[in-house]
């Protein structure tokens, strides 16, 4: 695996740690249940970055940035055409 995967799965892991730590104080159950999903699935549009680039070993090209930043807007596409995700 990648530093930039590795670098991620940290991120995800706090992602998810402040959805149960700090989630529960001011949202509702639902809610709460939303954010724990949304943690998990917020590199969703990743599957339009080529693996080279998601494993590289090493600093990425200014290049590559541009290719993995667009994940973001890929995310959001997929996310606007789910129906009705599982919990």
């Amino acid at each position: 695996m990648g530093s930039y995967a590795r670098n991620q799965r940290a991120r995800k892991a706090r992602s998810e740690d402040f959805a149960e730590d700090w989630g529960g104080h001011w949202l509702s159950e639902r809610e709460l249940e939303e954010l724990e999903l949304l943690a998990r699935l917020h590199d969703i549009g990743k599957v339009t970055v080529p693996r080279e680039i998601l494993n590289k070993e090493g600093p990425l090209t200014p290049e590559e940035w541009k290719i993995v930043r667009r994940h973001v807007e890929a995310g959001y596409r997929i996310a606007q055409l789910r129906t009705n995700w599982s919990l």
